[in-house]
């Protein structure tokens, strides 16, 4: 889901109810007789038997996925051939960002720009991502233009949900942190547009995420960082290992 900016309180979208809840405990109370001697007698066990039982209770080692089936050989190979595609293309993402890959070899759209992004999560161009190819030609969208646009820049809610101020102060209100905070401007006006216009863009593509993180695509990125110009360290890009 996901970028990570210094903005306020935590970086995760949240789309939890406004309303507050409460944890609520009951007490129960066990109404019994008191059993008769010959029951109590019948019940208790000796110490002999308690001991026994200690033994055979000790001799049981729980073995940790004991039931779980052993991976063969070729989910091994699967596996192992996953993770050299994973390092293949991240590789390639840093190459991107680098420049050793020029923009013009990757973007689709036209609309791609590496100069505001921060790290290799960021240097995908939207027609690279299923959802946003799917966003596009969507029946809602298909309503508004004759023909599917090439960029998610060009969809008929990007601009007035993700770039507009009036707008973004209105969308506040739906994201919370995941400790139910509401979200507050603490550094710059533009840091927490940007935050919002992330978490905005987000839901027109993929609905609500939760806590998933998903990186933007770069277009995205350059389109709301240049509509919201970050000042001197006051980027940190996506990065899928923040928990905040």
């Amino acid at each position: 889901m996901s970028a990570s900016e210094s903005y306020s309180d935590d970086s995760s979208t949240s789309y939890d109810s406004d309303v507050d809840t409460s944890e609520e405990y009951e007490l129960e109370v066990e109404e019994y007789d008191s059993p008769s001697e010959k029951e109590s007698q019948e019940e208790i066990p000796t110490q002999a038997q308690a001991d026994c039982n200690d033994q055979n209770s000790a001799g049981a080692v729980v073995v940790p996925y004991e039931e779980e089936p052993i991976a063969d050989d070729d989910w091994v190979e699967r596996y192992e051939a996953e993770k050299e595609t994973a390092r293949i293309h991240f590789e390639e993402l840093q190459e991107r960002l680098d420049g050793t890959i020029p923009t013009s070899q990757w973007c689709k759209c036209n609309n791609c720009d590496t100069s505001l992004l921060q790290n290799e999560y960021e240097t995908q161009c939207c027609q690279e991502i299923d959802r946003c190819t799917k966003a596009l030609s969507s029946d809602d969208v298909l309503q508004d233009v004759e023909i599917p646009p090439t960029c998610v820049l060009n969809h008929p809610g990007f601009r007035i949900n993700c770039l507009e101020k009036w707008s973004l102060k209105m969308a506040v209100p739906k994201y919370k942190t995941k400790i139910g905070k509401r979200y507050r401007q603490q550094g710059s006006e533009e840091t927490f547009f940007r935050s919002i216009a992330y978490r905005e863009f987000s839901q027109l593509v993929y609905g609500v995420l939760g806590r998933l993180r998903i990186p933007l695509p770069a277009c995205a990125y350059h389109a709301i960082r240049t509509k919201f110009p970050p000042g001197d360290k006051e980027l940190t890009g996506f990065d899928e290992d923040v928990s905040d």
